[in-house]
């Protein structure tokens, strides 16, 4: 079998379908992900949705889901700040508001967010500005996730302005 199968439906691979998968508890199952990898499953193969005429590709689709991301990250060495079509995953966290995803690519993977949005709708407002506007209770583990995202931000505000 071809894990790098591409179906003239949808534009889907077996990858992108295993970073959708959830098992019966609505978690992320990373098995079939693994398994497609030590096949030789390329994460980087852009493929168009032939309905929609949008691009796709493994890593845009699990960077919804903590667990695919690192996956991708830690075993295929994926750049935190991959982008396609000039959206980057940084990005897609944010607009769905994904503060677990967010919080790994830029505090533990140094992910750049100074950048604006190209989403649709949303089009050039800086991405910071959506993460300060999130509202967690004070002293929760969001609150600090989100803290420790501002932080980070600020840092490479900083580094940038002493080149």
């Amino acid at each position: 079998a071809n894990p790098n199968f591409v179906s003239k439906k949808d534009g889907k691979t077996p990858l992108i379908m295993s970073v959708n998968y959830v098992n019966n508890d609505y978690m992320p199952d990373d098995r079939f992900l693994k398994d497609l990898l030590s096949y030789g499953a390329n994460p980087q193969l852009i493929t168009c949705d032939s309905v929609n005429h949008v691009y796709v590709n493994p890593i845009y689709e699990a960077s919804i889901h903590l667990q695919y991301i690192k996956d991708l990250i830690e075993i295929c060495g994926v750049d935190p700040n991959y982008s396609l079509d000039g959206v980057s995953i940084v990005e897609v966290a944010v607009i769905q508001e994904k503060l677990d995803v967010l919080h790994y690519l830029v505090v533990e993977k140094n992910a750049k967010i100074d950048g604006v949005t190209k989403t649709f709708g949303k089009y050039k407002r800086p991405l910071i500005d959506f993460v300060k506007d999130w509202k967690y209770p004070i002293g929760s583990k969001e609150y600090k996730m989100k803290n420790d995202i501002l932080k980070s931000y600020n840092r490479q505000i900083r580094k940038s302005n002493v080149k």
